[in-house]
């Protein structure tokens, strides 16, 4: 759970006020070819883009949005991450250990 690699191929963009994670030809087979993620969402995702790793997002969201009970944030956090990975977004523990 500590390797967050993002699909080759999926990209996030914002679109009027919206968030969307969208997949290329390349990724289209593994994963949706569009889903809508709220500002929340997009902050994590943008975090695992700059390399994070689940204790530095768990600080992160603390900080932004003013949370104080870490073990509740660390789990949302892994939850998300479990979330993209089962929608095929970030690479699954076993495609990680096939590389």
């Amino acid at each position: 759970m500590d390797n967050l690699v993002i699909r080759d191929g999926v990209l996030l963009t914002k679109i009027l006020d919206q968030y969307l994670l969208v997949s290329t030809k390349a990724c289209r087979d593994k994963c949706p070819y569009v889903k809508r993620i709220n500002d929340s969402a997009a902050f994590f995702w943008q975090l695992i883009e700059e390399g994070k790793d689940i204790d530095a997002m768990t600080e992160s969201a603390m900080a932004e949005f003013g949370l104080e009970d870490r073990e509740e944030v660390k789990q949302d956090v892994i939850d998300y991450i479990t979330l993209l990975k089962m929608g095929g977004y970030l690479l699954s523990d076993e495609e990680l250990d096939n590389l």
